[in-house]
């Protein structure tokens, strides 16, 4: 894939962005995944989402640095371009929209020439970036989101379901935390992981 150029828009195909609903939805924590863009007219057009093994909690979200190798990997057997994936998402849960100081360092430390970042809510916002870092750092943020409005069949809209929760129950561990007195009445915090069908 070319050098990508900031998009004038970002759109969904109706599959993609029902998914990235979903993802959202049945997640009770923040999510995030990586997915495929291409360019579309002067805007860039998401082609697929990925959803990768991680680590959620209602304040952030830990992409496994082998998950994202893996998804590479995958993308070359299956004669996918890995230049395409230059989609980050993720979602706030149900906060508001903004760019955090983590999502921030985290763009910084994409390794790309140039990425997409959309944050998103379990209310529908949407906030999207364009970094390029070519010849320059330089962003252009707030960037129209536009999912294309193709109703889903129920048939379809319930298989879409289905397979987005079988995926996140096997990829998602959410990390939770409980407090425990101590005897000498201190308080504790204990931190594990759980998963998403155990909640």
């Amino acid at each position: 894939m070319s050098q990508l150029r900031a998009p004038a828009v970002l759109r969904f195909t109706a599959d993609t962005y029902a998914r990235l609903r979903l993802y959202v939805e049945l997640c009770p924590s923040e999510i995030g995944g990586l997915g495929e863009v291409r360019p579309e007219g002067d805007g860039l057009l998401v082609t697929d989402l990925f959803l990768l093994d991680q680590r959620v909690s209602p304040s952030a979200t830990e992409l496994q640095p082998e998950a994202v190798l893996r998804l590479l990997h995958r993308c070359l057997e299956e004669g996918r371009d890995p230049e395409a994936l230059r989609l980050w998402w993720h979602s706030h849960a149900k906060h508001e929209v903004e760019w955090s100081e983590t999502d921030v360092a985290t763009i910084q430390g994409f390794g790309a020439d140039a990425l997409v970042s959309l944050v998103t809510n379990k209310a529908g916002d949407l906030l999207c970036r364009f970094d390029s870092w070519v010849p320059r750092w330089s962003t252009v943020d707030r960037i129209p989101v536009l999912p294309l409005d193709e109703p889903l069949s129920p048939a379809r809209a319930l298989a879409l379901r289905e397979a987005a929760w079988r995926e996140m129950v096997e990829k998602v561990s959410i990390m939770c935390r409980d407090e425990y007195v101590l005897p000498d009445g201190q308080v504790g915090e204990l931190e594990f992981l759980t998963r998403l069908d155990e909640n």
